[in-house]
Parts: structure tokens; C-alpha cells; sequence
């Protein structure tokens, strides 16, 4: 379960409050790193979720091409 924590901060941060948020037992674990991330305003929050990953593909100058599909809308 994803959870939610209200802490009081300090030298030995205590712990004020929990929520749970949602069930997480259908996310992917991720090793070395999370496949999760808090907002640094910590208002918002994403978490990857997706298969395994079988392959990379890579979009170089993909800015220029949505220059040009923007200019030629009518």
C-alpha cells in the first residue's frame, strides 16, 4: 500500500499521521532506484508502472518535427 505520512521534523523526525493512499502490490519493483517520485512541493506524485522492458527507442530532434507538424496545421 502506498502510503501518505504527516511528520514533525527535527533532529529524530516523529511520525504524526498515516493515510494510505493506494494499493501498490500491482507496481513493478525497481532496482537500484524507485520507480516512484514525490513533487518538490510535495503536492504531486508519479509512479511508473509498465512491463518489462524489452527495448529502447530513442527520438532524436523531436522538438523540430513538432515545430513542423504544428506549422503545417491549417
Amino acid at each position: 500500500t502506498m502510503m501518505a505520512a504527516t511528520l514533525e521534523p527535527g533532529p529524530t523526525p516523529v511520525v504524526r499521521g498515516r493515510a494510505a493512499l493506494f494499493d501498490a502490490a500491482d507496481l513493478a519493483p525497481a532496482s537500484p532506484h524507485a520507480n516512484w517520485d514525490i513533487a518538490p512541493d510535495g503536492t504531486r506524485f508519479v509512479v511508473a508502472n509498465q512491463a518489462p522492458l524489452t527495448s529502447v527507442i530513442y527520438v532524436l530532434g523531436w522538438t523540430e518535427e513538432v515545430r513542423r507538424r504544428q506549422s503545417a496545421k491549417p
